[in-house]
């Protein structure tokens, strides 16, 4: 009930052991790239709106050049891929979060655009032609869930650098889910903008103005003592691609 720890000697081992394991990972991934051919498995972690609205294109396109390789996404919380990272279940991770962790090396690789979202016809609730920023004060907030996270999540932090506090209505681990509860018209939410801009363009959902545009970056996260696969470089390349054509 009060857990394990280690030994001071089982401490040694382990530390060693770990050094050990990821020597021998590290071989085989330059191995790998020598032999130039991009195939076998390519593991990734990302948050759930990044595999279901930005990744689809970027993957299709690999997965042209490259027919060989088979995909293992996993969609899951910052925190989730984050484990999976550290236990070599993955080999690359997408984040909005900037994590400190000694044992990965981040890399800013893109500017992604977030937007406050509401229901087109929530304004009748308000008694108001337009619903503007200050508004929100009466909306109940559609977030993350705030446990998940060891500081605030992007999207809440962009609404508290806008002097905003919102009453959290409710909390959920999807950001799909989020968007879902939003059209049915239950609050307001701030989600990548790629994400709803469907909705936006269809007027079902409809954005809020802000002072400024709010931007999170988004990170590409890689065990440090690793060397990336030939297909993982492949894929990263396939994936700055994307992303500046997206931006463009």
């Amino acid at each position: 009930k009060q857990g394990v720890r280690l030994t001071p000697m089982g401490k040694i081992l382990f530390e060693r052991c770990e050094r050990i394991f990821c020597e021998f990972e590290d071989l085989k991934g330059s191995l790998d790239q020598r032999k130039q051919e991009c195939q076998g498995e390519l593991w990734i972690g990302a948050s759930d709106n990044l595999c279901n609205y930005l990744l689809p294109s970027v993957l299709s396109s690999f997965l042209e050049r490259y027919p060989k390789v088979q995909i293992k996404l996993f969609a899951g919380t910052a925190p989730a891929i984050l484990n999976q990272l550290r236990d070599f279940q993955l080999e690359l991770g997408l984040f909005y979060t900037p994590i400190t962790d000694a044992s990965l090396f981040l890399e800013e690789i893109a500017n992604i655009e977030f937007v406050i979202v509401i229901a087109k016809d929530y304004s009748k609730r308000l008694g108001t032609k337009k619903i503007i920023l200050k508004d929100l004060a009466k909306v109940g907030y559609l977030g993350s869930r705030v446990q998940d996270y060891s500081k605030p999540y992007p999207a809440l932090n962009l609404l508290r650098k806008m002097g905003l506090n919102p009453e959290i209505l409710i909390e959920v681990n999807q950001q799909e889910t989020q968007k879902r509860l939003v059209e049915a018209g239950l609050g307001f939410s701030v989600l990548p903008r790629h994400m709803v801009q469907s909705e936006l363009l269809q007027g079902t959902l409809i954005a809020i103005g802000t002072p400024k545009p709010l931007n999170s970056p988004l990170y590409l996260a890689r065990r440090r003592n690793r060397t990336l696969s030939f297909t993982a470089l492949r894929w990263v390349d396939t994936l700055r691609e994307g992303l500046l054509h997206r931006s463009g």
